[in-house]
């Protein structure tokens, strides 16, 4: 999280709290027989199993295709979720905060610091906040760096902020926890779209800024059972089209749609990768050899930069450069639009061999 601007007091965290938190977040959730799920579970069984197909199949893809596609996938979605919050962002945007080539004002930071905190949880950088165990708050406050805060996220935070509301946050993640025992007969989508509203309804979407996009990317990255690659997918896409308000029925309707939507719409931008990768390689002959290890690179990080380049492939700045300009020259990549110390390339999709 950045850091507070110099005319906030402790008294007055405007660039923190959400203009909703109140009192409200302490009354009672309100909780939906868990029945009502069942059945809207039950009729809603076609839509469950196209949804889960698709998961599968990206699974799949995600797990036997060549490269490593979490980091990329994780960054297109959460560009997507990001339209929740102040500042929209794109995944080279996103990719430039992570980078830190490029500055920002302190509402522009504040959007890309969370987007680049969603993009770390959803591709597993750190293993030590993989694993969200809804039976234990520990977990879910650790995923969300409830305990502590990276510096680059501001500790100043934890000073401010920790023991006001350590402890009121803590009574709300296990009444969430509480509800989730209830939702473990669910399929694992249905249970994920209940988990997201418990999680509104314990009042804990209030207690954030970005308390909605923060929901999403905890739901997301809950366990999905066993039978998963060891390589695929680490989440469970979603858009910030899951989360309507009305009926279980009509909750469950949207989540279960949009869950399905968006594994088909990465699903499309894999293969998409996966062609341009094909013609990429054409490049590659016996004097090009390290070609191939800079299109991979390509394939695990977007923007990538001649220091990436050399750090991942172990070339010097010439070779690199070499091989960048020849995938440049043939159209397979090009230069984003967006100010920055270095010169960053990202994949052109749309080229031809």
């Amino acid at each position: 999280m950045p850091h507070p601007s110099t005319d906030d007091s402790p008294g007055r965290l405007t660039w923190f709290m959400s203009p909703e938190t109140g009192t409200s977040e302490d009354a009672a959730p309100f909780v939906d027989d868990i029945a009502d799920w069942q059945d809207a579970e039950a009729r809603l069984s076609d839509a469950l199993q196209v949804a889960a197909l698709r998961i599968g199949h990206l699974d799949m893809l995600m797990g036997l295709s060549p490269g490593r596609w979490n980091r990329a996938a994780a960054l297109r979605m959460v560009a997507r979720l990001s339209a929740l919050l102040d500042h929209p962002a794109s995944t080279t945007e996103i990719g430039l905060w992570q980078e830190m080539f490029v500055a920002a004002t302190d509402e522009r930071s504040r959007s890309l610091a969370w987007s680049g905190w969603a993009t770390n949880r959803m591709s597993l950088k750190t293993s030590g906040h993989a694993t969200v165990d809804p039976s234990c708050p520990e977990t879910v406050l650790s995923f969300l760096d409830r305990h502590q805060l990276q510096t680059s996220e501001g500790n100043a935070l934890q000073e401010l902020f920790g023991r006001a509301r350590a402890m009121p946050l803590q009574k709300h993640v296990r009444n969430w926890s509480v509800l989730m025992e209830h939702a473990s007969i669910l399929s694992p989508v249905a249970r994920a779209a209940f988990a997201l509203h418990a999680w509104r309804s314990c009042g804990l979407a209030r207690r954030h800024p970005a308390g909605l996009f923060e929901a999403l990317v905890l739901v997301a990255g809950l366990p999905a059972g066993p039978g998963r690659i060891r390589d695929g997918l680490p989440f469970l896409p979603l858009s910030q089209h899951a989360v309507v308000d009305g009926t279980v029925h009509r909750r469950l309707e949207a989540f279960v749609q949009d869950v399905g939507q968006s594994a088909l719409d990465l699903r499309r931008h894999i293969e998409d990768a996966m062609a341009w990768r094909e013609r990429a390689m054409q490049l590659v002959t016996p004097k090009r050899a390290r070609l191939a290890d800079v299109i991979q690179v390509f394939l695990e990080h977007e923007p990538v930069s001649v220091t990436l380049v050399t750090a991942r492939c172990g070339l010097s700045r010439i070779n690199a450069l070499r091989h960048l300009r020849r995938l440049e020259e043939a159209g397979l990549v090009r230069v984003p639009g967006h100010p920055s110390r270095t010169r960053l390339y990202t994949i052109a999709f749309s080229s031809r061999p």
